[in-house]
């Protein structure tokens, strides 16, 4: 389809949902809301028609229409990402066309991985209890996943599950997002602030540190017990605690905010 082609589309179906008459558009376009990609063609963005632009009808629809903002400079890193082509490049055209969705799946992708890599069924239903899930890391590297049982949900809504990852039974503490729990809204951690120290993984934290503490980086502060087995969490940073966002014995899930940090150089 050719730029020319799409734009008679576009304000073809734009006057017929209109309910427009064609003759009209045509004697007076400049009286209705155009489309933007029509008002973009008849203003050049998309190139130039081998036999020019429709007269007087461009004329006519741009007339009295204020000029479109200038398209922002691009930055020397953003120009330099699309000339290198590949992932970068992606990425690059990614925040300029989706910068929405793109920090919607980096986020995504920091928390949980590469889940591209999972089969479409099994990422958005689930393990099948009656059969084996293989899933190819890399060339040559595969992990077998399998189902063994899932438990009753506790008070926060979260089930342990019971799988085996390449014939090693491991339990899972996941969080049943189709139950309701009525409980305080724990404050998630913001991954870009160095200062916010997050849960590893689900389980009951024990805060070790009260607000006014100064801190090193990799003094802990918090104990967190998880599957029957207690972790330390440590400071990503020296500082002092300003504050703890969770009490004693909190349940928590992966990501959820457990201590804030000033850094000894704002302190």
């Amino acid at each position: 389809m050719t730029p020319t082609s799409k734009v008679v589309g576009d304000l073809a179906i734009f006057a017929v949902s209109a309910g427009i008459d064609l003759d009209e558009l045509e004697r007076d376009p400049s009286g209705f809301d155009l489309p933007d990609s029509v008002l973009d063609f008849l203003r050049g963005a998309l190139g130039r028609p081998p036999a020019g632009f429709p007269q007087p009808f461009t004329e006519r629809a741009l007339s009295g229409r204020p000029e479109p903002a200038p398209a922002p400079k691009l930055e020397p890193e953003t120009l330099a990402a699309l000339a290198q082509g590949g992932r970068e490049r992606q990425l690059a055209l990614s925040e300029l066309l989706f910068p929405g969705p793109l920090a919607d799946y980096l986020a995504a992708r920091e928390s949980f991985g590469d889940v591209s890599l999972l089969p479409t069924a099994a990422f958005f239903y689930g393990l099948d209890e009656s059969a084996a899930l293989p899933v190819d890391l890399a060339p040559g590297v595969r992990v077998i996943f399998e189902l063994e049982a899932v438990g009753e949900p506790d008070e926060s809504g979260v089930r342990t599950v019971m799988a085996r990852v390449n014939g090693q039974l491991r339990p899972l503490d996941v969080r049943d997002r189709s139950i309701e729990v009525v409980a305080v809204e724990i404050e998630r951690a913001d991954p870009s602030n160095p200062g916010h120290v997050a849960a590893p993984v689900i389980g009951a934290v024990v805060p070790q540190v009260d607000v006014g503490d100064e801190v090193a980086a990799g003094e802990a502060v918090a104990v967190i017990e998880a599957m029957k087995m207690e972790s330390t969490i440590t400071a990503p940073i020296s500082g002092r605690v300003e504050r703890v966002a969770v009490a004693s014995g909190t349940r928590v899930e992966r990501g959820d905010l457990l201590v804030v940090l000033t850094p000894a150089d704002a302190a």
